[in-house]
């Protein structure tokens, strides 16, 4: 089984291990900066950051445990 078909749990598992991490370390370095922003200005900031950062790394992540996510 490739990750392709791996089950939808675990894959939203690693996806959810990837992502609550990385918006953490966001939050502590870029919130205090952007105190004074808009709420809908701090979301597109994150966003515009995170999404690439997703596309370019969550294969390689999802890759790295693709033994468990075969079995």
């Amino acid at each position: 089984m490739n990750p392709k078909q791996a089950p939808k749990w675990k894959l939203m598992l690693l996806t959810w291990l990837f992502i609550y991490p990385l918006i953490n370390v966001l939050f502590f370095i870029l919130f205090p900066l952007m105190k004074d922003w808009h709420q809908l200005l701090k979301t597109l900031t994150l966003t515009l950051i995170l999404v690439p950062l997703m596309g370019a790394f969550l294969p390689k992540w999802h890759g790295l445990f693709r033994n468990w996510l075969s079995k």
